[in-house]
């Protein structure tokens, strides 16, 4: 957990220094901040109310003395958690000012292409007809966050296995910075709840339409996505800001959390597999991503996965050998 702090202190050091290249008035708008972040520590509150009961049940189950011996890896997560996310909201928000949104089109067309000529969020809104997926609307943001934040923090309390830890590091925050921050300037997009607005197109009025009628537009998705798109417009800076759609963090950050779920137990397979097809629909039903952007990020993340799991049984079978 040491080495994650450093590397969340590095990437707050990389991507500040990235913001104040390309962007203008940086000192400006990182005072402003911390009035601007206000939903988004109101929603924080919310998630930490839920992550403290976890972490009762955690003291439960394990014992007092058995965290006051984790206490450093502890409070090193702590750390890089404080320091990551300024990071990668930081950077997040910077990505237009380096490389304009230039891919919706092409992921429109492509998404339509790969669905039968039908654009999948009317295969998603489609689901409403088997049960309530707008039961699931807070789940796409609170519920997400829990694991999304505090997965590090969980694996320092609780989890003994130093190499499950370290692979399943490596690809948590491969889902956050390789795929929230490479990938994405590699294919740049806002997304179809922003497409017409960036272009000037009426490329999806259906969708709006149905957000609309379903309550979505007044709902917490509906008004984090307006604030996302003012702080977008306005050049502003905030916990929380920037707009990116492809590859998706949270269809990839919901990957990495199945997969790690899925190695502390099997049993844990099933409310990890939920956990994925939730976030996956959510994503397309709510407007945020193209399907592909789900699919690319799945896939890439459960690559690397297999890979890290393939290197780390070999050496398992090697180590008796060469002792």
């Amino acid at each position: 957990m040491k080495r994650l702090a450093i590397f969340s202190g590095i990437y707050l050091v990389i991507s500040v220094a990235i913001a104040f290249v390309f962007r203008d008035d940086m000192w400006l708008k990182l005072q402003s901040t911390a009035h601007k972040s206000r939903n988004f520590a109101e929603a924080m509150v919310e998630v930490g109310y839920l992550f403290a009961a976890a972490l009762f049940l955690i003291f439960a189950l394990y014992g007092v003395a058995e965290l006051k011996r984790r206490a450093a890896d502890i409070g090193w997560a702590v750390l890089a958690l404080i320091l990551f996310q300024p990071a990668f909201t930081l950077f997040k928000t910077t990505m237009p000012a380096i490389v304009p949104f230039f891919a919706d089109p092409f992921f429109a067309e492509l998404d339509k292409a790969l669905h039968f000529g039908t654009d999948p969020w009317v295969f998603a809104h489609a689901l409403d007809q088997f049960f309530d997926v707008q039961v699931l609307m807070e789940f796409y943001l609170t519920g997400w966050a829990i694991p999304a934040f505090f997965l590090p923090i969980v694996m320092a309390a609780t989890d003994r296995d130093t190499a499950r830890v370290n692979r399943s590091l490596i690809v948590f925050m491969f889902a956050w910075v390789g795929i929230g921050n490479v990938l994405a300037l590699a294919g740049l997009s806002a997304g179809p709840i922003y497409y017409d607005r960036l272009l000037g197109t009426d490329r999806y009025p259906e969708m709006m339409a149905m957000l609309e009628a379903k309550g979505i537009f007044a709902s917490s998705i509906g008004e984090t996505q307006e604030m996302l798109w003012q702080f977008y417009t306005d050049g502003a800076q905030a916990l929380g800001s920037g707009i990116s759609a492809f590859p998706s963090v949270h269809v990839a950050v919901a990957t990495a959390v199945a997969l790690y779920m899925y190695e502390r137990h099997p049993l844990l397979a099933v409310p990890g597999a939920f956990f994925w097809a939730a976030v996956m629909i959510l994503s397309v039903y709510t407007g945020y991503h193209y399907a592909i952007d789900g699919y690319v990020s799945t896939l890439l993340v459960g690559g690397l996965w297999f890979v890290l799991m393939r290197k780390s049984n070999q050496q398992a079978v090697l180590t008796p050998a060469t002792v």
